[in-house]
């Protein structure tokens, strides 16, 4: 889910050296900052400073912004056996400030605790109405990792699934001008609702979807 840049590992090592010599010396959100580039580094020795770090994430994990439990929501679901109620926290931080959540950040987060168990259905459940107001703001490649989500939860919303094809799908003449849109025509296919009482017809949506050229 991130983007991969690789730095130099003896400089890595040299870093988590210093910050897990002394847990105060970085504040919180500095410490999910580090995670987030240990992870997207591949970093050899990542789950060591992921459970060095948290317990002092797990107590502040109320004041983590958006972009902060996004950093550590997908690192910890590599040990989520352990973690300790931290992605339990993050969901809670989540949904009590899903009002300055980006849709990016939200995407990233719903997809890592998808697959944790439960999948936290209070988040899940407020943040529909959320991803369907950003959804003018928001990119096919930012919305496809929610959707998954949704899916993937075994929750997809009937409501959230038709604003997202009409919003990136709205007729049959729209161009599948990128990779994302592609993927994300595909997953919209792939996760239509089944089985649920709803206004939204399913079946019709699936066939204009089928029905855009690519």
């Amino acid at each position: 889910m991130t983007l991969r840049r690789y730095y130099p590992q003896a400089m890595l090592d040299a870093v988590v050296s210093r910050a897990t010599s002394d847990l105060r010396l970085l504040k919180p959100g500095q410490q999910a900052l580090l995670i987030h580039v240990l992870s997207s580094s591949a970093y050899h020795d990542e789950q060591k400073v992921l459970e060095e770090f948290k317990p002092r994430l797990l107590s502040a994990a109320l004041r983590l912004n958006p972009q902060q439990l996004a950093f550590i929501a997908g690192p910890y679901l590599s040990i989520k056996d352990s973690a300790g109620g931290l992605l339990e926290a993050v969901a809670e931080s989540t949904r009590l400030q899903l009002h300055t959540c980006r849709p990016e950040n939200l995407s990233r987060i719903l997809w890592a605790l998808s697959q944790a168990k439960p999948p936290h259905a209070a988040l899940f459940d407020d943040a529909v109405i959320h991803l369907i107001r950003k959804l003018p703001d928001v990119s096919a490649a930012a919305i496809g990792p929610a959707v998954w989500a949704y899916a993937h939860a075994g929750r997809m919303e009937p409501t959230l699934w038709e604003a997202i094809a009409n919003h990136f799908f709205e007729s049959t003449s729209t161009q599948l001008e990128n990779q994302h849109l592609q993927e994300l025509r595909r997953l919209l296919i792939d996760t239509a609702p089944h089985g649920i009482e709803t206004d939204v017809d399913v079946a019709k949506i699936q066939h204009r979807l089928r029905s855009v050229p690519t």
